[in-house]
């Protein structure tokens, strides 16, 4: 959970090995009514399916892969 400007973030952290399926969408996506969220987020080492990437437009939850997670990492410290 984070909180910005008023706005409420569920956030969903996956340090995985393999590949990050629907299962990580849905777990953020319950839990943005349950922790009354206004966005969510996933963040993962690894990279999503197709079909996280697709239920994730669907709730617009906002994905962050290995790639996005390197520049955003790097931003910091450049």
């Amino acid at each position: 959970m984070a909180e910005k400007n008023g706005v409420r973030y569920g956030i969903q952290a996956k340090c995985y090995s393999n590949i990050v399926s629907n299962s990580a969408i849905q777990e953020v996506v319950a839990g943005i009514s349950f922790y009354k969220c206004d966005k969510a987020i996933v963040i993962t080492n690894n990279h999503f399916t197709s079909s996280a990437i697709e239920l994730a437009r669907a709730n617009e939850v906002v994905l962050w892969d290995r790639e996005m997670l390197k520049q955003k990492i790097g931003d910091l410290f450049s």
